[in-house]
């Protein structure tokens, strides 16, 4: 969960000039769909 908000801030957040509330919720639920359907995932050996 650390390394998520980890990476929320760092690539969803920090490189954009947010100035409203509105804008943060948007840019974070942009993320989260980024994060869980398109971004590169590492398969676990079971």
């Amino acid at each position: 969960m650390e390394s998520f908000f980890s990476h929320l801030k760092t690539e969803g957040l920090y490189p954009n000039d947010i100035r409203n509330l509105a804008e943060t919720q948007r840019r974070i639920k942009k993320y989260i769909r980024f994060y869980n359907q398109r971004r590169p995932q590492r398969k676990l050996k079971n």
